[in-house]
């Protein structure tokens, strides 16, 4: 009878420790799952900020589209199309300006007159006062060269 007893003992041992190690493999998955819920939120909660902060960067990134009325009316007055005609003659004006502004390009014919904005209007009438800048110092350049070799010539004599 005592080895029933131990026998009796070793089964209650044995199952002593079977139900420990379900209580523990229990506690273990119950655990399991909290942590697995917290990560889950933390994720969830890092993503929503994630896409408010993108939201955010992508509203101060990006310009304002409101213009005022003095910028509309500049706006018109620069687009607004103009009749211009260029000189033209069978020599060094007989070929069509190619005039590019912000990344548009119009060809125009010499001898012609033609519609274009007023901003192209104005980009040629800068360039044709700046090749009369250009040629008036060339002139000047040349008189003044003209007096210098003159003025040396003189001392040389």
């Amino acid at each position: 009878m005592a080895e029933k007893k131990t026998s009796g003992a070793a089964q209650a041992a044995a199952s002593s420790t079977m139900d420990i190690e379900k209580l523990k493999a229990d506690a273990m998955a119950e655990i399991k799952a909290e942590v697995d819920a917290e990560i889950k939120e933390m994720l969830e909660n890092a993503k929503t900020e994630a896409e408010q902060i993108l939201a955010e960067a992508k509203d101060a990134a990006a310009p304002k589209k409101r213009q005022t009325k003095a910028e509309k009316d500049a706006e018109a007055y620069w687009n607004e199309k103009v009749e211009i005609r260029l000189f033209k003659d069978n020599d060094k004006y007989k070929d069509d300006v190619f005039v590019g502004h912000n990344g548009v390009g119009y060809l125009i014919r010499r001898g012609e007159p033609v519609m274009v904005p007023r901003f192209v209007a104005d980009i040629l009438r800068n360039q044709e006062e700046q090749d009369k800048r250009t040629s008036d110092l060339m002139q000047q350049l040349q008189d003044d060269f003209k007096k210098a070799e003159a003025a040396i010539e003189a001392k040389t004599r």
